[in-house]
């Protein structure tokens, strides 16, 4: 079972927080930068299966705001400019909390390792240090044997392939971005549009699995 993201964008305008921008982060399923906001599937995936090192949050969840406003069901109610088809966005159901743009600017260049099982013929074309286009978290199966990098490189070095009848994976790391940069320049762009400053832009957000 997957985890998505649920998020607004929020401006402080005469004193009070008005959504100004809904589903920022929401596009893109990424563990990783699930977990630099807020910890979520840190290092694992479903079934507690390891993606990668975990890392330190920006901050641990913090629930929403006390001045969000909320419905029944954790809905968020929108403005009537931002009403095009729901009155209303749903903010997840759990690890609900929320960031200042100034607080995510200073992860900016935020990177964490990614973790995966590829093929050993994917493993022949991979370049050992970005994310591999296709891999896994796990795979199983009776013709399937599981090998580390490590296990698998002398393999590799001799120019040999062991168990040729059986389907081999190798598990491998990356360092990878996370989305955050991007997060980071759309939340600039709408302090500046509102000319304000970080500290009055904040990202409040939750997830669902």
């Amino acid at each position: 079972m997957g985890t998505d993201i649920h998020s607004v964008v929020q401006v402080l305008l005469d004193g009070k927080w008005v959504t100004v921008v809904v589903g920022l982060c929401d596009r893109i399923r990424s563990y990783r930068t699930f977990a630099v906001l807020a910890g979520v599937r840190n290092g694992f995936g479903f079934a507690g299966i390891r993606t990668g090192e975990p890392v330190t949050p920006i901050a641990p969840p913090r629930g929403l705001p006390t001045d969000f406003e909320v419905v029944e069901g954790h809905d968020h109610p929108l403005p009537l400019d931002l009403q095009k088809r729901d009155e209303s966005v749903w903010m997840g159901d759990h690890s609900h909390s929320h960031l200042l743009l100034s607080e995510i600017q200073k992860y900016a260049s935020a990177r964490m390792s990614g973790c995966g099982y590829i093929s050993d013929s994917s493993y022949v074309d991979w370049d050992g240090e970005s994310e591999p286009w296709t891999h896994c978290a796990m795979v199983t199966g009776t013709n399937v044997v599981l090998m580390t990098d490590a296990e698998y490189q002398p393999y590799v070095d001799d120019d040999t392939v062991p168990a040729l009848d059986k389907d081999i994976y190798i598990q491998v790391t990356w360092l990878d971005e996370t989305y955050i940069p991007r997060y980071i320049e759309e939340m600039e762009a709408v302090a500046k549009k509102y000319n304000v400053s970080p500290s009055d832009v904040r990202l409040v957000f939750g997830f669902d699995s």
